[in-house]
């Protein structure tokens, strides 16, 4: 797992360093496209096989699969910064991986659906 400080700054300067739900403290940054969907991305571009396990494999190898996790990750929208709860509720409702920004918003209407508006110009 990658740990972009520049795409979580972005993503916590964008949400306005709070969450986008409740308006008040934020916990965690959300991925609205997956991180392992990203890696998945990864492991086809490496031509890795499905069985591939990172900590198995080179420091060359990983710092690799690093920096393009970092490269893939800014070619989906940034996070969204949300309260623990809310964090927990959506990975609740709809699993942890695979998850996207059509879920995410879906998520927003059920709990939140005054909210839809803002956080969709949020991640436009």
């Amino acid at each position: 797992q990658a740990n972009n400080s520049e795409w979580k700054h972005r993503s916590m300067h964008n949400c306005g360093y709070k969450c986008v739900i409740t308006g008040g403290a934020f916990n965690d940054i959300h991925h609205l496209y997956s991180k392992n969907l990203i890696y998945n991305e990864i492991k086809n571009e490496l031509c890795l096989k499905d069985d591939f396990n990172i900590n198995n494999c080179t420091d060359e190898m990983k710092q690799t699969i690093l920096q393009m996790f970092i490269k893939k990750q800014d070619e989906h929208p940034t996070g969204v910064c949300l309260s623990r709860k809310m964090h927990k509720a959506f990975h609740i409702a709809y699993g942890f991986g695979n998850n996207t920004e059509e879920q995410f918003l879906e998520f927003i209407n059920t709990v939140a659906p005054d909210r839809v508006d803002y956080i969709k110009s949020l991640i436009a």
